[in-house]
């Protein structure tokens, strides 16, 4: 067990005491055998002498036990300090090895996204030589489309550049209008609908109809009073209304079947494939 530091001070103190008080006695005995007056003044400055010498020497043991002490905390401080030091330099080491490892990884995500790049840059430069190509096509079938599909997609039909070459919009931008007005086209092409219009006759007057479109391929219309009617059909110069007054009444029956106003049943409509 380590002896306290308070300890060790006691001792040294009685040590010192012990050695100053055999002194002392020593200088007695001296001074007991010296005999005659002279001898005894002698005696007593030699006691003086002596007294200081020894007071200093007991102060000098002092100060060096105090330095040693002193010392002792000195190197016990230095050791943490040195400890400490160490820990922080393993600690940097670590540091140092796992920044390596990120800088390889980041490396290599470097090359991964260049490589990326590369391949996203030459999908960019073949979208934008085939965006022109498909935006004529869109623009083509808007212009056969019937009115009210037409009128749907007129939102993102608004989009399309008129000049690919000289446009602000995005590619992007002009891909996702084509996505959207071909995704309707697809929708509408599913669907049977109706709507009320109004139709221009060969005589030039125009009457109210109720319009009934199958898709995107055929449509018919007739009058309240299914006293004309007529179909339409898509073609290369737009959608094409014919008049079919003898299939009034089967077209103002298939559309009363479609509203649920007459039961299922087969009906006889005039149709033309192009």
């Amino acid at each position: 067990m380590k002896t306290s530091k308070t300890e060790k001070d006691r001792r040294d103190t009685r040590r010192l005491g012990r050695i100053a008080t055999r002194a002392i006695l020593m200088i007695a005995v001296v001074c007991l055998a010296t005999s005659g007056a002279a001898s005894a003044v002698r005696a007593d400055d030699d006691i003086d002498g002596t007294r200081a010498a020894l007071e200093q020497w007991i102060e000098n043991r002092r100060l060096i036990s105090k330095e040693k002490r002193d010392a002792a905390l000195d190197r016990e401080t230095i050791r943490d300090r040195i400890a400490l030091m160490k820990r922080l330099i393993e600690a940097r080491k670590a540091d140092v090895a796992q920044a390596r490892l990120d800088l390889e990884k980041l490396g290599e995500t470097q090359k991964d996204l260049e490589l990326r790049g590369r391949a996203l840059g030459e999908s960019i430069g073949f979208l934008e030589q085939r965006i022109p190509e498909l935006e004529n096509r869109v623009r083509t079938l808007l212009a056969r489309l019937p009115e009210p599909v037409r009128e749907n997609v007129e939102p993102f039909s608004q989009g399309i550049p008129e000049n690919p070459g000289d446009t602000k919009v995005s590619l992007s931008n002009r891909y996702a209008y084509i996505a959207a007005i071909l995704k309707e086209l697809n929708r509408f092409n599913r669907e049977i609908f109706t709507r009320r219009e109004r139709r221009t006759l060969s005589d030039g007057s125009q009457v109210e109809v109720n319009a009934l479109y199958v898709g995107l391929g055929q449509s018919y219309y007739v009058t309240d009073l299914a006293d004309v009617a007529g179909f339409g059909t898509v073609s290369t110069e737009g959608w094409v209304w014919t008049p079919a007054n003898d299939s009034a009444a089967e077209i103002a029956r298939a559309i009363a079947i479609y509203k649920d106003l007459e039961g299922a049943d087969f009906v006889r409509l005039p149709i033309r494939i192009r």
